[in-house]
């Protein structure tokens, strides 16, 4: 599986993906955990990672170790406001994870871990499952000199409180990105 020039991408290795696994490119799938396809060939609602932004330009989304799909799906009754009886499935979703949302004119929209959806061609790729090495931010530091070899620099001596000016602003997510060339459209005079 080579990129753009014969180059051999480097990508984080899927949770449960073995070496004597093929990574396969046929249509139309079951989705395995970490098999590699097209996001066309995929079924709404599958929990992706390393995304393209452009077909063949290689994983550049939804890499980071952690980032991974906690699903509980819940089957049941409940009762609404009104009195009335409903069922249905209740889908819950970490905040670290890809997810197709829906496939629209040659394209898929795929939610983002920042929440954020992002629009791309459904021939770009992305494998299924999640990013292996879930737990590594639970590893212990254990000392100053390890972050240094991370590259943490350290904080400075003098701190002081700040404000309600400092904090994070609640704002509305920004619109989608899009990474589809669509045709440019000429004015008419």
């Amino acid at each position: 599986m080579a990129g753009p020039g014969g180059a051999v991408p480097v990508l984080p290795r899927a949770r449960r993906l073995f070496l004597v696994q093929l990574v396969s490119f046929c249509l139309p799938v079951s989705a395995g955990e970490g098999d590699a396809y097209p996001l066309g060939a995929l079924p709404v609602g599958t929990l992706i990672c390393n995304l393209e932004s452009h077909p063949g330009k290689g994983a550049q989304y939804i890499r980071a170790a952690g980032a991974s799909p906690h699903r509980k799906l819940t089957v049941g009754v409940w009762l609404s406001t009104g009195g009335e009886e409903g069922r249905g499935v209740l889908l819950w979703v970490a905040s670290t994870c890809g997810v197709l949302l829906r496939k629209v004119n040659g394209t898929a929209i795929v939610q983002l871990p920042s929440k954020r959806h992002m629009q791309v061609l459904e021939t770009c790729v992305a494998t299924v499952g999640r990013v292996s090495n879930v737990d590594h931010n639970k590893r212990v530091i254990g000392k100053a000199g390890r972050n240094r070899w991370l590259g943490k620099r350290p904080h400075t001596g003098l701190w002081h409180r700040k404000g309600g000016w400092a904090g994070r602003k609640i704002k509305p997510l920004p619109p989608m990105k899009s990474y589809v060339n669509l045709p440019r459209v000429k004015a008419v005079e």
